[in-house]
C-alpha cells in the first residue's frame, strides 16, 4: 500500500511538472513572438531573417542572464532523463518478475517524460532564436554538453535523442557563422538517425541536414555527397509515408531542396529536377510553405534555377493551390498553420493562373 502510495504522489508530482514545463514553453513562446515574427507566418519569416535585427522580441530573457536560464532548464531536464533510466534499469533488473502494469507504468512515465522535454526544448527554442550567435558561449557550456550526452548514450529513448539534435539544429540555424564549429558534432548523428525507425528522431536528423546545408558553410562541404546519398535513400524507401514518417520524408525532400540550391556547386542541376517531381509536399505543413515560398521566390526572381525549372515550379505551386489541406469548409477560407501554401504564395499563384 505505501508503494501504491508513492507512485500516485510520484505521478501526480510529473503532472505538475509537466504543467509547470508547457507554461514555460508558452511564455518563453511567447516573448519570443512579441516583435511580430512567428514560426507559423511564413510570409513573415522568409521576408525577414531571424539574425538582420528585424522583428527582434521586444521582451524575454535578457542576455545576461541566458547563461543562467538555459542552466536551470537543462538540469531539470538533465534529472527527468535520469530518472526515467534508472527506472528503466530497475525493471530490466527484476527480469521475469516484471508484470503487465509495471510495463504500461514505464511506458506511461516516458510518455509524459517525452511531453515534458518536448516543451522545455520549444523552450530552450526560443532562446536560440531570440539570440543567436550572441549566446555561443552560453550553448557551448550549458547545452552542448547535455545534447551530446543524449546523442552518445546508447540506452537513450529515440525521442530523447532527438531532442539533443532539436538543440543542434536551432544552433546551427540561428547561431550565424559561428555556430558552424558544431556541423562536424552534429552531421554524424544526423546521418546514422535520418533513417530511424522513430519518426522524431527521423525528423529531427532530416530537418537537421537540410539545416546544415544551408547554414554550415564549408564545415559542411565534406558531408554533401554523403547527405544527399542519405537522402534520397531515406525518400526512395519503401516505409517514407508510412505512418508518421511522412513528416520526416517532407524534410528529407526540403533538406535535398536545400543541397541544390546552396550547394549547387556539388549538387547536379537535374537533382532540382527531379526533386520538383515529389513535390508538392503536405505532410509537414510548415515545411511544406517554406519550401513552396521559396519556389516563389526563385520565379520572382527569375534566377538561373527558374530559367531552367520554371515550368515544372509553376506547375508545382499550381497543384499545391488546388490542395483542400487546410481550407475551413465553413469559413471557406485556409487555416494559417494548417495549409501548404502560405497566403502570400497563395495570392502569387492566383496572379499566374
Amino acid at each position: 500500500d505505501e508503494v501504491d502510495v508513492e507512485e500516485e504522489e510520484d505521478e501526480e508530482n510529473e503532472e505538475v511538472l509537466l504543467i509547470v514545463a508547457e507554461c514555460v514553453a508558452a511564455v518563453l513562446r511567447t516573448a519570443f513572438e512579441s516583435g511580430g515574427l512567428t514560426d507559423s507566418n511564413v510570409d513573415v519569416m522568409l521576408a525577414n531573417d531571424y539574425n538582420n535585427g528585424q522583428k527582434l522580441p521586444r521582451y524575454g530573457v535578457q542576455l545576461q542572464e541566458v547563461g543562467n536560464v538555459l542552466g536551470e532548464i537543462v538540469k531539470r531536464m538533465q534529472i527527468r532523463v535520469h530518472k526515467r533510466m534508472v527506472a528503466r534499469r530497475n525493471l530490466q533488473m527484476l527480469g521475469n518478475e516484471v508484470d503487465v502494469q509495471m510495463l504500461e507504468n514505464l511506458e506511461e512515465g516516458d510518455k509524459r517524460t517525452n511531453e515534458f522535454m518536448d516543451s522545455l526544448s520549444e523552450g530552450i527554442g526560443c532562446i536560440i532564436k531570440a539570440h543567436g550567435g550572441n549566446i555561443l558561449s552560453q550553448f557551448t557550456q550549458v547545452c552542448q554538453p547535455f545534447a551530446d550526452s543524449l546523442l552518445s548514450m546508447e540506452e537513450t529513448a529515440p525521442p530523447l535523442k532527438a531532442v539533443g539534435l532539436f538543440f543542434y539544429d536551432d544552433m546551427i540555424e540561428y547561431g550565424g557563422t559561428g555556430a558552424q564549429v558544431f556541423v562536424d558534432k552534429a552531421v554524424p548523428f544526423m546521418l546514422k538517425y535520418a533513417d530511424h525507425e522513430n519518426y522524431l528522431l527521423r525528423q529531427a536528423s532530416c530537418y537537421g541536414l537540410g539545416v546544415c546545408a544551408e547554414h554550415g558553410g564549408p564545415s559542411f562541404d565534406k558531408y554533401t555527397q554523403p547527405v544527399l546519398a542519405k537522402l534520397l535513400e531515406v525518400i526512395k524507401a519503401p516505409d517514407s509515408r508510412k505512418g508518421t514518417n511522412g513528416s520526416a520524408t517532407d524534410n528529407a525532400i526540403s533538406a535535398v531542396y536545400k543541397l541544390c540550391v546552396y550547394r549547387h556547386g556539388a549538387v547536379q542541376k537535374q537533382v532540382l529536377g527531379e526533386l520538383l517531381s515529389l513535390l508538392p509536399i503536405d505532410s509537414d505543413r510548415l515545411e511544406a510553405k517554406i519550401v513552396h515560398y521559396r519556389l516563389m521566390q526563385h520565379l520572382l526572381q527569375n534566377d538561373a534555377f527558374s530559367q531552367e525549372f520554371g515550368d515544372k515550379m509553376r506547375a508545382v505551386l499550381q497543384k499545391a493551390a488546388i490542395s483542400q489541406k487546410g481550407l475551413n469548409q465553413t469559413k471557406g477560407k485556409y487555416d494559417e498553420d494548417e495549409a501548404i501554401l502560405s497566403e502570400h504564395t497563395r495570392r502569387y499563384v492566383s496572379s499566374i493562373q
